[in-house]
C-alpha cells in the first residue's frame, strides 16, 4: 500500500481521464473514428476508465478480485449516468441508454485487463 502522498499518482491520471470524457461529451460534434461503431468507441474510452479506476483502488487499498470488479463498475456506471445526463442538456447531442451499457461493460474490459496484465 502507498502512502497518501503517493495516491496523486493514482489519482490524477483518473481525473483526467474524466476530464477528457467530459470535454468530449460537452462537444456538440465530437470526433467519431468513421472505423469505429459508436458503441464500440464508448466500450473503448470506458475500458481506459476502468483500467485506471482498478489500478487506482488495488494502488489503494488490498482488495478481493471480486471487490476490485465491484467497486470499479460500479464508479463507471454512476459515471456514465452522470456523462448522458450531461450530455442531455448539450445542444446536438442526445441520452441513450445502449451508450450507457457500452460505457459500463468498457468499464468492467478495463478492469478486467488491469488484472490480466498485474
Amino acid at each position: 500500500m502507498q502512502r497518501p502522498a503517493g495516491h496523486i499518482g493514482l489519482w490524477l491520471p483518473v481525473v483526467i481521464y474524466c476530464v477528457i470524457i467530459f470535454a468530449l461529451s460537452s462537444s456538440e460534434q465530437p470526433p467519431k473514428p468513421q472505423f469505429l461503431p459508436d458503441k464500440w468507441a464508448h466500450l473503448i474510452l470506458f475500458a481506459g476508465l476502468g483500467f485506471l479506476i482498478a489500478r487506482l483502488v488495488a494502488g489503494i487499498r488490498k482488495v478481493s478480485f471480486l471487490h476490485l470488479l465491484a467497486i470499479t463498475v460500479l464508479f463507471c456506471l454512476i459515471y456514465a449516468i452522470t456523462d448522458e445526463g450531461h450530455q442531455y442538456f448539450v445542444p446536438g447531442r442526445t441520452s441513450e441508454v445502449g451508450d450507457l451499457i457500452a460505457d459500463t461493460i468498457g468499464g468492467l474490459l478495463g478492469a478486467l485487463i488491469y488484472i490480466a496484465v498485474r
